[in-house]
C-alpha cells in the first residue's frame, strides 16, 4: 500500500519512521483503527525501553515549560482579527512567523504582523514562497481527490 515511510522534512524525531509506523499501526489495531496522541503517550509510559520512550521529556518541570509554550504558541496562531478593507474575508490570523535575514547572512525567526511582513520587500518574498510551498503541500496532500483538479492547476500556476 505504501512505497516507505518517512518523517515530514524538519521533523525532530529520534526513532525510525518505519518503527514508528509499525508502533502506531499496532496502537490504532488495538483502538478499532483509531489512532488518538493519548493511545501513543500511553504506550510511551509503558517502559523506559519502549522505542517511543525517549520521543517524550519525562522530567515533569521541562515536560511543563514544554506545554506552556505549546499552548503560548496556540494561542499566537488563534488569535485572529478583521482587517480593515477585506471585511469579506472574515477572521484571519494575526501573527505569521519569517526568517528575518540578518545583515551576518544568517537568519532569525520572528512572529510579527502580516502587515509588518508585507511592507517588507525581502520578508514579503520569503512569505510567499511559504505560501507557495504550503500550496504544493495541500495539493500533495489531497491529490487523490479528483474534483479539486482545478484548484490543483491554479496551484500549479501560482507555484
Amino acid at each position: 500500500m505504501y512505497v516507505s515511510v518517512s518523517w515530514k522534512k524538519g521533523a525532530h524525531v529520534k526513532m525510525s519512521p518505519d518503527v514508528a509506523f509499525d508502533i502506531f499501526e499496532q496502537i490504532r489495531m488495538e483502538n478499532d483503527g483509531d489512532l488518538q496522541s493519548q493511545a501513543i503517550v500511553n504506550k510511551a509510559q509503558v517502559t523506559e525501553d519502549h522505542p517511543l520512550h525517549d520521543e517524550f521529556e519525562w522530567n515533569v518541570d521541562k515536560a511543563a515549560n514544554l506545554q506552556w509554550n505549546s499552548r503560548a504558541s496556540e494561542l499566537r496562531r488563534s488569535l485572529c482579527v478583521v482587517r480593515k478593507g477585506a471585511e469579506e474575508l472574515g477572521p484571519t490570523r494575526l501573527y505569521e512567523i519569517v526568517d528575518k535575514p540578518l545583515e551576518s547572512g544568517r537568519t532569525r525567526r520572528i512572529c510579527t504582523t502580516l502587515e509588518e511582513i508585507l511592507a517588507d520587500p525581502i520578508e514579503r518574498a520569503i512569505l510567499l514562497e511559504r505560501a507557495k510551498n504550503d500550496l504544493k503541500v495541500i495539493k500533495k496532500r489531497y491529490a487523490g481527490l479528483t474534483e479539486l483538479r482545478n484548484v490543483f492547476d491554479a496551484i500549479d500556476q501560482a507555484a
